[in-house]
């Protein structure tokens, strides 16, 4: 079946002023309205078919039963939770080393090498410092 799209013509007539922009008329507004289109670069058009990638988030985590135990040991909650933490990350990353960085562990700097320093201590991590960069642990 072929649509005679011409047909149309005649009730969205269109025309151009002297500056080339595109009027279209409006039956409803009974007068020509100036057509504005803002055209976005192809790297920015996103098509509703295309969702954007989420990063994985993992609902949990295992630790391990050495862990727990080196943990009752500490006294320190900040350990705790940096610990619980660079298990989080090591499992959604994949990687071995864990940056300490102050976005991922959500702690001051003083408690955060506190911390790790215990669980060098503990025996559970070993640390990498890297001058002026965070801290880079690597789970035992």
């Amino acid at each position: 079946m072929n649509f005679d799209l011409g047909r149309f013509a005649s009730k969205r007539a269109r025309k151009r002023d002297k500056d080339g922009a595109e009027h279209v008329y409006s039956p409803g507004l009974g007068r020509y309205v100036r057509i504005i289109s803002e055209t976005k670069p192809e790297a920015a058009v996103q098509h509703k078919w295309e969702k954007q990638k989420k990063p994985f988030k993992a609902k949990f985590v295992q630790v391990p039963r050495r862990w727990l135990k080196a943990l009752q040991r500490s006294r320190s909650a900040s350990t705790y939770q940096l610990a619980l933490k660079i298990l989080l990350k090591r499992f959604e990353s994949g990687d071995d080393e864990v940056k300490l960085s102050s976005a991922m562990a959500e702690m001051p700097r003083s408690t955060r090498r506190r911390a790790a320093q215990e669980l060098v201590k503990l025996g559970l991590i070993k640390v990498r410092h890297g001058g002026k960069e965070a801290l880079k642990a690597t789970p035992k």
